[in-house]
């Protein structure tokens, strides 16, 4: 699901702890590091690529939302689009290229590519309103530099659209998109290699999601999970896609309960819960393997973290530190081909923090 707001934090580096697996006897031992941009007030880490850098969001303590990339070996480097009234970068590739988003000073929105050597392109799709709250938002880029994003029209309706290296946007429809809020493409990696795109969108009126996948040539095609429900905000939700194809993502049942699924490239669908999740299974990311992470959540409506190998077994986890409350806990968001994975976790004071597991 796409944007989150968050709150407050610590400089604190933490490691460890024991990974519970769904095989009995199995215990193995993971590294978590916990981090914190200096001075923030809030730290919200979204992707990791394949050497290990991460990008994300924080938040200072006036609430205004910064850039941060943080180096394989754990040098952080905060940034802003210049002029920005506030930074959200969203996905890194890798070669460490970032993209994202921005907010000037009207409150209009614009997408942005930032290079490696921290340079910036600014781009607008044709469609985008310039009201506030309107504009357009880069969500995902892939190896080669092609951009899936967003942009929100001046009757506030959410499009996708699709940007080529050499700065050309193709603004698309899906069809049955008109819900209030339209349609998106999944952020972090929601564009695989091959230019494929994995996304959802709302109906009306009865405000059910639905997931859908756009082919390279433009065609699009529906995803619906058996099981999902057709009540409002209930239905089926991608999140991410992987270079073979294979799309994770999840759907919300008749009594709104969360469940994860996998789709192969030949539309066969698999659904999947963590053991003893009581309160719903979130899947959030797929790597070039086919190992998912995401989150569960348990009686009280605290999150754990999960790793789901690609024969289905499940590995727990949890950061050192984090809350057990309803709505605390660990929140995964996204894992590379080696195994590394990076989220937040919220303590015991609602206050984020980043992680990296290795």
């Amino acid at each position: 699901m796409k944007r989150i707001s968050f709150l407050t934090l610590i400089l604190l580096t933490c490691f460890v702890s024991a990974a519970w697996s769904q095989s009995p006897g199995a215990f193995t031992k993971h590294k978590i590091i916990s981090f914190d941009v200096p001075g923030a007030a809030g730290t919200m880490p979204y992707a990791i690529n394949p050497s290990g850098a991460i990008t994300g969001v924080y938040q200072d303590a006036s609430g205004v939302n910064h850039g941060f990339l943080r180096h394989p070996h754990g040098r952080i480097t905060s940034f802003d689009v210049p002029g920005a009234a506030g930074t959200e970068p969203w996905s890194i590739n890798p070669r460490g290229e970032i993209t994202g988003q921005y907010w000037d000073t009207t409150g209009m929105i614009h997408g942005f590519v930032r290079t490696r050597n921290g340079e910036f392109t600014i781009f607008d799709a044709a469609g985008a309103g310039t009201g506030s709250g309107q504009g357009t938002m880069g969500e995902a880029i892939n190896p080669a530099g092609w951009v899936g994003g967003d942009y929100v029209d001046t009757n506030g309706v959410s499009h996708p659209m699709l940007r080529a290296p050499d700065g050309a946007v193709t603004e698309f429809e899906v069809p049955g998109a008109n819900g209030y809020y339209g349609a998106w493409v999944d952020g972090i990696s929601g564009l695989n290699s091959t230019e494929t795109i994995a996304g959802a969108y709302i109906e009306a009126p009865a405000n059910v999601f639905h997931g859908y996948v756009r082919d390279p040539d433009g065609t699009i095609t529906q995803i619906d999970v058996a099981g999902a429900g057709t009540g409002q905000m209930q239905g089926t939700l991608t999140s991410s896609i992987n270079n073979a194809g294979w799309i994770v993502g999840s759907y919300v049942d008749t009594n709104s309960i969360n469940h994860g699924f996998l789709r192969s490239p030949d539309g066969t669908i698999t659904t999947f819960d963590f053991p003893h999740a009581a309160q719903g299974t979130v899947g959030e990311n797929i790597n070039q393997e086919g190992a998912v992470v995401g989150n569960y959540y348990d009686r009280q409506g605290a999150a754990h973290g999960y790793v789901r190998s690609p024969k289905g077994k499940f590995t727990r986890f949890d950061c050192p530190g984090a809350g057990t409350g309803a709505g605390q806990g660990t929140i995964p968001m996204s894992n590379t081909v080696t195994g590394a994975s990076t989220g937040y976790w919220l303590d015991t004071n609602n206050v984020y923090h980043g992680f990296v597991r290795e």
